[in-house]
């Protein structure tokens, strides 16, 4: 994830930090492997932020038919404004 401060120029690529380990990594204890791409959204009420991904549950799975179900998570549990 790349962030940057406030007031930094947005325009300079020197603002931006990239952080040094992912946001969604897996997590075998909690069957969460290959966490994948995502997108962000309003919540049905317009009053949150949301972040739906994908991920599978077991290791090996790929991209295929076995591909879990989206999962949406509130924003707000996520140390990073978005």
């Amino acid at each position: 994830m790349l962030s940057v401060t406030d007031g930094a120029n947005l325009l300079d690529a020197k603002s931006w930090k990239k952080n040094a380990l992912p946001i969604f990594q897996q997590a075998p204890s909690r069957h969460v492997f290959a966490p994948g791409h995502n997108c962000f959204f309003k919540s049905p009420n317009g009053k949150e932020d949301w972040i739906l991904y994908h991920a599978n549950s077991q290791s090996g799975q790929g991209c295929g038919a076995a591909r879990q179900g989206h999962k949406s998570l509130p924003s707000k549990r996520m140390a990073f404004p978005i």
